[in-house]
């Protein structure tokens, strides 16, 4: 049997679709059928069945959450729920996502139509509500509060 020899000193701050505390009293998280295959802290919207959901940029009008990273998924798509999987959908608490752009904590929560985590309201769509709780560089990792 092998032996792990070798050990990372500084692991990630976080991952995409982690959550951000486990304030119990303050989550709201909900199991939904993924109706295409989504990655794990991504937007999904309201899918075609009354518990299915979608990529947003499948259909970017009814936000229902962001995808919650899964350590029990399936590995031959570690990051990823796939096609008809039960997927965690946070509705409310904290969240790690990737951002589209530099945001600063306080920032206005935005999607735009490809689903990506903005601050920039120009032709993108506000999630009533959310704000980023931290600072982050363009592609770094944010803690998004919805």
């Amino acid at each position: 049997m092998p032996v792990q020899t070798d050990y990372t000193t500084m692991h990630a701050v976080a991952l995409e679709g982690q959550e951000g505390d486990l304030d119990t009293a303050g989550q709201h998280n909900i199991s939904r059928t993924a109706e295409a295959a989504v990655a794990f802290g991504k937007p999904v919207s309201q899918g075609t069945g009354d518990h299915g959901v979608v990529p947003f940029a499948t259909a970017p009008t009814k936000f229902v959450g962001v995808t919650i990273r899964d350590q029990a998924a399936d590995g031959t798509t570690p990051d990823t729920y796939r096609q008809y999987d039960t997927a965690g959908v946070k509705r409310r608490g904290t969240i790690w996502v990737k951002v589209g752009e530099a945001v600063v904590a306080g920032d206005p929560v935005y999607l735009t139509a490809a689903g990506a985590f903005m601050k920039t309201a120009t032709s993108n769509t506000l999630v009533s509500g959310a704000r980023y709780e931290t600072t982050a560089a363009l592609n770094g990792l944010a803690l998004l509060r919805l």
